[in-house]
């Protein structure tokens, strides 16, 4: 039975994402199943989160998982009749022997990264810091009451962090009738699959040769930190979904960058935006994200001169996470939640205060580079690939997604003149997956680059 419900869950959930993906991709050609099942799970658990959020404030138990569930129905019903939808099987199924390997490698890592979260226990924040949140909610109708928010003894919860991933497994929990810490944790195993099937959306749409398409799903077994250890998928912290939303938001990134899509540009904000929606840390992401499509505005600041069009698009996909970020701080600083901060204040007195700890602070960059316990080889490969293939060869693609690897680890790298602790391992995560893609991308274009859809 609970099985059963957890289908139904997951695919309510996914049809909102299904509605609001094809809403966005009307006018684009029918996508892969692996395109479809990752996106429709990434909007669809942003949308539904969104909704328990708002809705909380006028309904909660029966009623407000009835709401939700109707306005997931309704938005995936409108998905479906904007726009006849074709399934291509083809997409899917191999058609040689590489491909096969690859759907082989792909299915043994979902099946060891499903039993992993089934044994291991949460980890410390995945239990404390979403888990529990999940667990109050559900006991009170699906809604974090407000009160908990401004409570001083539950200060170490972390009140201030967003609601992504507590809401998504209080979606599970509110279909099951009951708090399940052993079942929450198919929300992060979910993001695997995801991840999994957005490397072969990257493979799609950017491969050449198929023999490189085997490195992505390779590589991620050789990266202990991204199956055990805090952070991982594993533990069920933020860090890895976080990761995975990074990933699709580079991915539709790249993809503006070639076509001018402006599918792919929505695509990209709200990817960004759901990662703000998820983490604190989202919003260093979303800069990243936003400097890239600055940076593709100026290079084709000639060719758009007044194409109102574009410059408006642009400036609506950018700012989706603006608002996502400036509308949770209002939101924690209204209902008076303490916000928790261990970073110095952020002034030129500070600035040269700490200028002083500047070589230890690249030694330790580097050192944690290196550190084959948690990344095996995965940066040192990264930086070579980046390093030989822009002197080979300067494709602005490729530009691009060497800069989605080396900005977000600068900015992490200058927090710590701000920051008197170590976080720079579990912040490697969230770009853990962009430089696995980039490995792998980054032999595909000795040929020109294939501009199939995935």
């Amino acid at each position: 039975m609970d099985f059963l419900l957890l289908t139904v869950a997951l695919s309510v959930q996914m049809l909102a994402g299904f509605g609001v993906y094809r809403l966005l991709m009307r006018n684009q050609p029918p996508a892969s199943l692996t395109e479809l099942f990752a996106l429709s799970f990434l909007l669809g658990v942003t949308i539904v989160t969104l909704c328990l959020f708002v809705f909380g404030f006028f309904i909660s138990g029966k009623g407000l998982l009835w709401s939700v569930t109707a306005a997931c129905l309704v938005i995936g019903w409108i998905g479906w009749q904007r726009q006849k939808f074709q399934i291509r099987f083809r997409d899917f199924w191999p058609q040689n022997t590489t491909e096969k390997f690859l759907l082989a490698i792909n299915l043994v890592q979902i099946a060891v990264v499903g039993w992993l979260c089934s044994v291991r226990v949460l980890g410390w924040d995945g239990l404390f810091n979403y888990e529990i949140k999940a667990s109050l909610a559900f006991l009170n109708g699906g809604v974090l009451p407000l009160s908990y928010f401004s409570d001083p003894s539950r200060d170490w919860t972390h009140q201030d962090y967003p609601l992504l991933l507590p809401l998504a497994e209080n979606w599970l929990y509110l279909w099951l009738g009951r708090s399940d810490q052993e079942l929450a944790k198919v929300v992060v195993w979910m993001f695997f699959v995801s991840a999994v099937c957005l490397l072969h959306v990257a493979n799609r749409r950017f491969a050449t040769n198929r023999w490189p398409m085997l490195i992505p799903p390779l590589m991620v077994f050789t990266v202990p930190l991204m199956l055990i250890g805090d952070g991982s998928v594993s533990t069920g912290y933020a860090d890895f979904p976080m990761a995975v939303f990074y990933l699709a938001t580079i991915i539709f990134v790249i993809e503006f960058w070639r076509n001018e899509n402006l599918a792919a540009l929505w695509l990209a904000g709200l990817m960004a935006a759901a990662g703000c929606w998820l983490k604190q840390d989202g919003i260093i992401l979303w800069s990243c994200m936003a400097i890239l499509l600055c940076l593709k505005a100026l290079v084709e600041i000639k060719c758009w001169k007044t194409d109102w069009h574009k410059w408006s698009q642009l400036a609506m996909a950018v700012s989706i996470g603006w608002v996502f970020f400036v509308g949770w701080r209002w939101f924690i600083a209204a209902v008076g939640a303490k916000i928790r901060t261990e970073l110095q204040p952020i002034r030129l007195e500070t600035l040269q205060t700490s200028a002083d700890l500047l070589p230890t602070i690249i030694i330790g960059v580097i050192r944690e580079l290196i550190d084959l316990r948690h990344w095996g080889i995965l940066w040192m490969l990264t930086f070579l690939c980046i390093a030989l293939a822009t002197r080979r060869n300067r494709k602005r693609e490729l530009l691009v997604m060497a800069s989605a690897v080396l900005l977000p680890i600068l900015a992490y790298a200058c927090l710590h003149l701000f920051f008197h602790g170590s976080p720079l391992t579990r912040l490697l995560i969230h770009v853990s997956l962009v430089a696995v893609m980039t490995v792998g991308m980054t032999f595909q274009y000795s040929k020109k680059v294939n501009s199939s859809r995935g």
